[in-house]
C-alpha cells in the first residue's frame, strides 16, 4: 500500500478498510464521486498488478523454500 500515491491510497482505504460507500468517500474527501470511482479503480489496477508480481516473484511457497504451504520437505527451524 505504501507504493500507492496518496490520493489512490486513501480512496482505496475508505472503499475497502472503512467500508465507505463512492458516495460517502467522495464526500469525505470532497472531490466528485467521478474523482472517487477513477482514484479507486487505478488504486485496485495497481494493487492488482503488485499482488501479482508477488505471487510470481514472492515467497517461496511455490519453489518449496523455506517449508512453504506448498514445500515437500519440512520447515528446517535453527
Amino acid at each position: 500500500m505504501e507504493n500507492l500515491p496518496v490520493r489512490l491510497r486513501v480512496a482505496f482505504r475508505l472503499r475497502v478498510f472503512e467500508g465507505l460507500t463512492t458516495s460517502e468517500a467522495a464526500t469525505a474527501l470532497g472531490v466528485p464521486e467521478g474523482t472517487l470511482k477513477a482514484r479507486f479503480f487505478r488504486a485496485r489496477m495497481q494493487v492488482t498488478a503488485l499482488m501479482r508480481q508477488y505471487d510470481q516473484f514472492g515467497p517461496a511457497r511455490k519453489t518449496g523454500q523455506h517449508g512453504g504451504a506448498n514445500s515437500r520437505r519440512p520447515l528446517e527451524v535453527r
